[in-house]
């Protein structure tokens, strides 16, 4: 699949174009996230010394 506007190969699971969205691109693990769950649970992990992944 090919972005629309910058015909760069979309190759990532969120279907997004990084070079036309730098927004997609998450600034605490330099990757993207499917969805807000997923963001939640990375910045957590970077920055709360009390995360638990299991604690849902």
């Amino acid at each position: 699949m090919k972005c629309d506007k910058c015909g760069n190969e979309i190759g990532c699971d969120c279907m997004g174009c990084h070079e036309c969205h730098p927004e997609f691109t998450c600034k605490t693990c330099g990757f993207c996230h499917i969805d807000s769950w997923e963001a939640g649970a990375c910045w957590d992990e970077a920055n709360d010394p009390d995360y638990d992944p299991f604690d849902i």
